[in-house]
Formats: C-alpha cells, sequence, structure tokens
C-alpha cells in the first residue's frame, strides 16, 4: 500500500510539473506574440507619421497619366534622391525626390554655406511631408527665396517647400501640382490609424500655409486629387492662393 501510494504521489508530482512546464511555454510565446504585435504596430505607426515618403506621381511610375509636356528634366534625374547644390549667384538648387532625412541634408548645406545663398530652386517631385515642412520652414527662417524655373517641376509635398520663401517665383512654363497626401501601405493597416494621421499631417500642413501667408485652400485642391494625380496650379491660381509672390507675413516682419 505505501509502495502504491508513493507511486502516486510521484505520477501527482510529475503531471504538476508537466503541467507548469507546459504552463510556462504558452506564457512565454503569448508574451512573445503580444511583443511582436506591438512591435509591429509601433513600426507601422512609425511610418504613418511620415507619409508620402515616396512620390507616387504620374509620370514617374507605370501607370497614370504622363507628366505635363512643359516638364524638360528627366525622370531618372528627378526619381533620385535629393540633391543640394550651390550654384553662381547664390542660388542653391534642389533637385530630385524629397526623402526622409532630406531636411537634415539640406539643414548640414545652410550651416556651411548659407552666408552665400539668397535664393533657393525647386525642380523635385516631392516625397517625405515632413522634411518639406522642415526645409520650407529653414526656407523662410533665413530669409530665401523661392523658384521654380521654366522646365522644371515642383509636385506633391514640393509646393510645401516653395512656400517658404519670402519671395516666390513660378516662371512661365514652370509646372507646380499638388494631390492627396500618400503613406504607402496604408490599406493593409488600421483604417482607423490611417485616418487620423492623414488628418493630423492636413491640419499640420494648413497651419503652416497660413503662417507662410499662403491661402490653405492649396490643400483642399490637394485633398481632392487622388494621390496617383496632380492638380496642376494655373498661374491665376497660384496668384489667388498667394502661393506667388511676396509673403505679406516676412514683408511686416522686416519693417
Amino acid at each position: 500500500m505505501s509502495a502504491m501510494s508513493g507511486l502516486l504521489r510521484r505520477y501527482d508530482q510529475g503531471r504538476i510539473l508537466k503541467a507548469v512546464f507546459y504552463g510556462l511555454v504558452v506564457g512565454v510565446a503569448a508574451t512573445l506574440a503580444f511583443d511582436y504585435r506591438e512591435l509591429a504596430r509601433e513600426n507601422a505607426l512609425a511610418e504613418l507619421a511620415q507619409p508620402d515618403s515616396e512620390p507616387i506621381l504620374p509620370g514617374l511610375t507605370e501607370t497614370g497619366e504622363p507628366l505635363p509636356k512643359d516638364v524638360e528634366t528627366s525622370r531618372e534625374t528627378l526619381r533620385q534622391q535629393l540633391a543640394v547644390a550651390l550654384e553662381p549667384g547664390g542660388t542653391l538648387s534642389l533637385t530630385g525626390t524629397i526623402g526622409l532625412g532630406s531636411a537634415d541634408l539640406f539643414g548640414e548645406e545652410i550651416a556651411r554655406i548659407g552666408e552665400y545663398v539668397t535664393q533657393v530652386r525647386l525642380d523635385s517631385p516631392g516625397g517625405s511631408v515632413h522634411d518639406a515642412l522642415a526645409i520650407g520652414q529653414a526656407v523662410r527662417d533665413r530669409g530665401f527665396e523661392t523658384v521654380v524655373e521654366k522646365g522644371a517641376l515642383c509636385a506633391s509635398s514640393c509646393p510645401l517647400i516653395f512656400a517658404g520663401g519670402v519671395q516666390r517665383l513660378a516662371e512661365t512654363g514652370a509646372t507646380l501640382g499638388v494631390h492627396q497626401v500618400f503613406a504607402p501601405g496604408n490599406d493593409e493597416r488600421d483604417p482607423a490609424s490611417a485616418i487620423a494621421s492623414a488628418q493630423t499631417t492636413t491640419a499640420r500642413i494648413q497651419r503652416y500655409l497660413e503662417a507662410m501667408d499662403v491661402d490653405p485652400a492649396l490643400w483642399t485642391l490637394a485633398m481632392e486629387t487622388p494621390p496617383n494625380r496632380l492638380h496642376y496650379l494655373t498661374p491665376d491660381e497660384m496668384r489667388a492662393l498667394r502661393l506667388t509672390g511676396g509673403s505679406a507675413v516676412a514683408e511686416a516682419a522686416a519693417q
């Protein structure tokens, strides 16, 4: 009887140890799964916080309408990462796609050669809204003018940089266009998070445009235009929206 009791106790202890072991395995697996989901969620939200990281524009992709015939810059040049170069006469050229980190590049160049710069020339299909806003603010803070020359393109987030100029010139034959903020892969994520991110970005852009003395209605035109198309701004629209000309805010501050 004693031997049988000992056997049963050992059997019960074995079952308990197994139960504890399996419980630990399940607990660890559940913790890892939760951490993985949280990490994936944080990565997705981090990407959403940087909308429009790559320009999705007609003429640069396989689908969509071609770029207007007035655009003389090649597709290959526009698709390259933003290049910043000082040219004669105090002109700083910004050519190519505005990527994540372009604002840092611009800031480094301004810290190095900013004393020689009076004007920023733009030829870009856009890209990162976050970086465009930071560059545009830096342009305003330094009191630079902005220009889009004949044959050049300034689209998507690029007009936000253009708006930063204390004087803004779009030459005849220049192409400026806007469209909706776009974050790649949004349709695979939580729609509520995507919508919230887009609304937050839109509010930030509108506040920025007001500070630059540009009519925020400019972004209404953008939000009405699908991300794979562009609303090309006419000279009359640019004047009516105060996108071209001088900034009354900057002029008042200078007096």
